[in-house]
């Protein structure tokens, strides 16, 4: 039932969810929920229907294209988006105070210690601190154990052990979802702006997420050479607003020459993720709902073959699809 929820709070569900099988993955997490199925929903609704708002607002025609199955409008839609965003970065943000909004200075955690090129790993969500630290020590391993792993720890819960967490986790992730549209209006206006104010209401910065802050601010302070980051489902988009933040601040040329991004199980077209980093690399199971309903893609196997275990970091999931060549190798 949360898995539902999450994917009607991005706003490309309601009318697929009869047509999407989530299959046993589901049901067994909704057998295993200490907790009544109305609670998250309860908690919810407010911020779901915003978040429908917006993205029909903005995507409406694009949403329409991905339940008939209109490919060519699927492509183009995320080129426009850019369109939109680009002129943003015409002037670069200056000033420490607009600085502060969008940027944070808490160094990552280092989890795999070895003498090579570092690997900046950043979690999904409902993921607690300690399970995160082991997808990373696995990613380490996934790479050969020869390079140094660091954390860019994206707090969550499991919503069996705390639904109220896990209802504000959900919550900030539908956020990075919408961000960028959400700053285009706040920036520049829109028929939306009003319903993007409402859902980012008590919101003191420009970067609602803390992590995106961190990574941001990491980025912004590298040297002027390769950088490997690795961000996984919400991570995949916490990496691409920090990206964005860049070009915001006039870094969108560190981005095109020095980032190289691994993005598994991305939730979002390939073409959001602007500036182009130097190595980009999407990983999405065909079988994988997030990245074919959340992102937009049309899913390339029938509806009733996706399954969110296909989502999953392991198992049948993506830590296996990661390989060092799509990182820095220099």
């Amino acid at each position: 039932m949360l898995r539902r929820h999450f994917l009607s709070a991005l706003a490309v569900g309601q009318s697929l969810l009869p047509r999407l099988a989530l299959g046993q993955d589901a049901a067994a997490a909704g057998a295993a929920a200490p907790y009544e199925a109305d609670t998250l929903g309860a908690l919810l609704d407010e911020g779901i229907n915003l978040g429908i708002g917006i993205l029909r607002g903005e995507y409406q025609e694009q949403i329409e294209a991905l339940r008939t199955g209109d490919r060519q409008k699927l492509a183009g839609y995320a080129d426009a988006l850019v369109a939109k965003l680009r002129p943003l970065i015409a002037t670069p943000l200056v000033g420490d105070q607009v600085a502060q909004q969008l940027m944070e200075d808490v160094p990552p955690e280092l989890v795999h210690q070895a003498p090579g090129e570092p690997v900046y790993f950043v979690n999904g969500m409902f993921t607690s601190h300690e399970v995160a630290r082991q997808e990373a020590r696995d990613l380490a391993k996934r790479l050969g154990g020869g390079r140094p792993v660091y954390l860019f720890y994206n707090a969550g819960t499991d919503p069996r052990v705390d639904p109220k967490l896990a209802a504000a986790d959900l919550d900030e992730t539908y956020k990075d979802r919408v961000w960028p549209v959400y700053l285009h209006g706040l920036m520049t206006g829109g028929s939306y702006k009003a319903a993007a104010e409402k859902m980012f209401f008590g919101v003191s910065v420009l970067q609602h997420n803390p992590t995106t802050r961190q990574v941001a601010h990491f980025l912004y302070h590298h040297p002027e050479s390769c950088v490997s980051i690795v961000g996984y489902s919400q991570g995949a988009m916490i990496v691409r607003n920090a990206l964005y933040t860049l070009a915001l601040l006039g870094k969108e040329k560190f981005v095109n020459e020095h980032v190289a991004f691994v993005a598994p199980g991305l939730p979002l077209a390939d073409r959001e993720v602007w500036p182009v980093p130097k190595k980009f690399t999407a990983l999405a199971d065909p079988k994988d709902p997030i990245p074919a309903i959340i992102g937009l893609r049309q899913p390339t196997t029938g509806w009733r073959e996706l399954g969110l275990a296909h989502h999953r970091f392991y198992e049948l999931g993506y830590l296996k699809l990661i390989k060092p060549e799509m990182l820095c190798t220099d």
